[in-house]
């Protein structure tokens, strides 16, 4: 048998040749981005957007004021049961009934010789026509309006009520019989059924203790209340004019000596009103006397007022006060503002050494109330002569001025608008609005203006 020849195999390692991986190349420009974004976002500038809006800023001081009027006070002339022939914070004459004592209590049931109460055509016609007035004339901004129906609409109810009154009393009283007294009011003036012991005072006689309310009483007098001769019944406030005293502080009290009259408001029915303030010192404090000729009935069942001094309350675009900042401008007349260059814009003309004329563009500012304007300087040196467009007037640019303003970045760079000021807190600033040049409601601001430059993309 043929002897076979084993023949070795070499088997030899070859390296192969890798393919490329795209999907780790795309990682890896990810992951490279991803960092520098990071890496941007930490170390880039940050600026803060604040959009402008209407709004006010209000300084206010609250107090609680001790009500001060002309009162008098009825005392009853019998000992019995008591009974009114009017209705509380209504009108009374001298000579017309006011009130009767009777020996004993009187039912006030129903009766058929007692009016209802029901109100009469006429009545009701006068109510329909107030309220019918309200809503053809009423407006959201006006909502004063409606304190003014709730008057209309009181002092028709009113009368009806003390008719019917009048009315019901008499035909009780009739019968009661001879035991019962009738007496008649002795003054004009506005009824009121409360006594609280503070009739007497005026601004030289009160102390700083009226003003403590933890001992105050006030006694409200109703009909078939028994009464001794001599006791308080009822009062009668005399005339329209009333006071409100308030204890301040010095410094209010010199910032009302320079006022003179100040803006209140009233806490009881939010309504505004504009009083005569006269400052004086009393027993080493001072205090505020607030004097009013109107709206007395409105007030008149309070002894205690919360009342606000309003010394500021403007209204205008609100911006914080961190927004702005300053530029220079220089301040030229605005007939030496002319047009010129493809797109007609504005700009002022320029004379060089040689006296030739060049049109250069420049950023209009703010146009003052006298016809002057605030233009930029980045466009402008120093001493450069300008001329008026027409008469050939010159005009050398001198010092610049600072102005204030702030960043508007509505078209997503920094642009510099001027602002005027009125007035100021703490941490916003209440600006003119509708000014051609300024801001507008709804602009959109940087809120740290000395974070950026003029021109300056910001997103």
């Amino acid at each position: 048998m043929t002897s076979q020849k084993t023949k070795a195999i070499s088997i030899k390692k070859y390296k192969t040749k890798r393919e490329m991986n795209i999907g780790i190349i795309v990682f890896a420009v990810i992951f490279v981005y991803l960092l520098v974004t990071i890496a941007m976002f930490a170390f880039q500038k940050k600026v803060s957007v604040y959009e402008v809006r209407e709004g006010s800023i209000l300084r206010d001081n609250s107090y609680t004021g001790l009500a001060i009027r002309r009162e008098t006070v009825i005392h009853s002339e019998k000992t019995g049961y008591v009974h009114y022939f009017q209705n509380n914070l209504t009108k009374i004459k001298v000579g017309i009934p006011s009130y009767a004592i009777t020996a004993n209590k009187v039912t006030y049931g129903k009766s058929k010789d007692v009016e209802s109460g029901k109100l009469s055509s006429d009545e009701q016609k006068k109510l329909v026509n107030c309220i019918q007035g309200f809503n053809e004339s009423f407006h959201s901004q006006k909502f004063s309006d409606v304190y003014t129906l709730k008057n209309d609409i009181t002092n028709v109810l009113l009368k009806s009520s003390n008719e019917t009154k009048t009315t019901k009393v008499d035909s009780l009283l009739k019968e009661a019989g001879k035991q019962t007294q009738v007496f008649s009011a002795k003054t004009d003036g506005i009824v009121l059924m409360n006594v609280d012991g503070y009739e007497d005072l005026t601004v030289d006689t009160f102390k700083k203790s009226d003003f403590d309310r933890s001992n105050y009483k006030n006694i409200i007098r109703k009909d078939n209340t028994h009464v001794k001769k001599g006791d308080p019944i009822c009062k009668v406030v005399l005339d329209n004019r009333w006071s409100v005293i308030i204890p301040i502080d010095r410094k209010v009290s010199k910032e009302l000596k320079q006022m003179g009259a100040v803006k209140i408001r009233l806490d009881k029915n939010n309504t505004t009103l504009w009083a005569k303030a006269d400052t004086f010192k009393k027993d080493g404090e001072y205090y505020a006397v607030l004097n009013y000729t109107a709206s007395m009935i409105e007030y008149a069942a309070s002894r205690f007022l919360n009342v606000e001094l309003i010394f500021d309350d403007e209204t205008g675009l609100k911006i914080p006060k961190s927004s702005v900042t300053q530029m220079d401008a220089y301040l030229v007349p605005k007939s030496y503002i002319t047009h010129g260059g493809n797109n007609q814009a504005e700009g002022v003309m320029i004379l060089d050494g040689k006296g030739n004329r060049k049109f250069q563009t420049c950023k209009i500012y703010k146009e003052t109330p006298d016809d002057m304007v605030y233009i930029g300087v980045d466009k402008l040196k120093y001493g450069s002569i300008i001329e008026k467009a027409g008469d050939g007037e010159k005009l050398t640019l001198s010092y610049p001025r600072k102005i204030e303003g702030v960043y508007q970045i509505n078209r997503g760079y920094a642009v510099f608008t001027q602002i005027t000021t009125l007035y100021e807190s703490d941490d916003y600033c209440i600006i003119e609005a509708n000014d051609s040049y300024g801001l507008r409601n709804y602009d959109h601001i940087v809120q740290e203006g000395d974070t950026v430059s003029e021109g300056e993309i910001v997103f």
